[in-house]
This record gives structure tokens, sequence and C-alpha cells, in this order.
């Protein structure tokens, strides 16, 4: 059973009619760039909740989540519509290896994805490496 933190929506940034990038402003600790959280909203006596990844770097303040939404969804169409200022739960006990502590040490290394698959990529720094190099 997951611990729930309660955060904040800080922006719904519309990227689409579909998709969405969910800025969320909580206190998560001890987590590495590829991981994903689960987000929720309540839902009677328990919470409504789906794993998104991050596409924040950990050392950012703010949490950002991207997703599309599923219109006969029980939770993507409430997200979906969520305004600055409006509750969110968040899990505290971030998951997942797809990270870059999990990669190999390699010469080249090739990132695939699609739709909503990119979030993980998006800010994740392999050591040694600056932008410039991509």
């Amino acid at each position: 059973m997951a611990n729930w933190l309660e955060g904040k929506v800080v922006e719904n940034r519309r990227l689409n009619d579909y998709l969405t990038s969910l800025i969320i402003d909580v206190e998560l600790n001890g987590y590495e760039a590829g991981q994903f959280v689960r987000v929720g909203l309540p839902d009677g006596d328990s919470v409504l909740a789906r794993p998104y990844s991050l596409v924040n770097t950990p050392e950012d303040s703010l949490l950002e989540v991207y997703f599309n939404i599923v219109e006969e969804g029980p939770l993507s169409p409430r997200l979906f519509d969520l305004k600055a200022g409006d509750d969110v739960l968040i899990s505290d006990n971030p998951s997942g290896f797809l990270t870059v502590s999990e990669i190999p040490q390699c010469k080249h290394l090739w990132m695939i994805a699609t739709g909503t698959g990119i979030g993980p990529f998006l800010r994740t720094r392999l050591p040694g490496h600056d932008r410039k190099d991509r």
C-alpha cells in the first residue's frame, strides 16, 4: 500500500487536445531520473492512481509528468482537467529501472520511444555528457 504525499498543481500545460504536462509541487525525496511515481486523486474511501514517469531531473524543485487522456478512463480525464492550485496525490515510493545507473558502460546509446514514452528521456543526463553532445 502506497503512502501518499499531498501535492499542488502548479501548471497544467496542454500540449495538444490529448496530451498534457502536469507540473506538481510536492516534497518527494530520493529518486533517480527515469523512475516513475503513482499520481492519484481521492475516489470515495480510496485513491484512484496510475503510474507516470517523471520527466524532470531530481535536481528540479517541481515534478513533471506527461500523459495522454483516455477519454473513457476513470482517472486521466480528471487529471487532464486539473488547474493550478488543485490538490493531487503522489506516491512516496518512486520506482522503475529505466535509470542511468542501470545503463552499462558503452560508447553509443540509442534511446527509442513513442508517445508519452519519451518522458523519461527528456531530461536524463548521462554522466560526462553535456547537452551539446547530443
